[in-house]
C-alpha cells in the first residue's frame, strides 16, 4: 500500500515539528514537505506531489484560506485539512468555502 503524502503548512515551528514527529511514528504517512506561509505551501506543492496539506489558517504573507483556494484551483485532488485554534464561524466557514475538506481545532 502506498503511503499518504503530506505537506505541513504552519507558521509555528514547534507545531510543524510536533506534527512531523507524530507522522514519523505512523508507517502509512510520509511528510514530503513543510511550509511556514501560504506562499511556501504553494511552492512546496509545485515541487512535491502530496495527497493532503495540513493548513494553518493564520500565516504571514498569504493566509491559509487564500492558499487553500489557490491549491484547490491548481490541484483539485489534493485534500486540505484546515488547522487553527479559532472555533469562530468567521474562520470555519471561509475555510470550507475555500475548499478545505476538514477543519481541526
Amino acid at each position: 500500500m502506498e503511503k499518504v503524502k503530506i505537506i505541513i503548512a504552519d507558521d509555528h515551528h514547534i507545531v510543524r515539528k510536533g506534527l512531523l514527529f507524530f507522522f514519523k511514528t505512523k508507517s502509512d504517512f510520509d511528510v514530503v514537505g513543510e511550509a511556514s506561509t501560504g506562499i511556501e505551501a504553494l511552492d512546496v506543492l509545485r515541487r512535491r506531489e502530496a495527497d493532503i496539506v495540513l493548513m494553518d489558517l493564520s500565516m504571514p504573507e498569504m493566509d491559509g484560506i487564500e492558499a487553500t483556494k489557490r491549491i484547490k484551483k491548481a490541484y483539485p485532488s489534493v485534500k486540505i485539512i484546515a488547522l487553527t485554534s479559532y472555533a469562530d464561524e468567521s474562520y470555519v466557514i471561509p475555510a470550507i468555502q475555500a475548499g478545505a475538506s476538514a477543519y481541526q481545532l
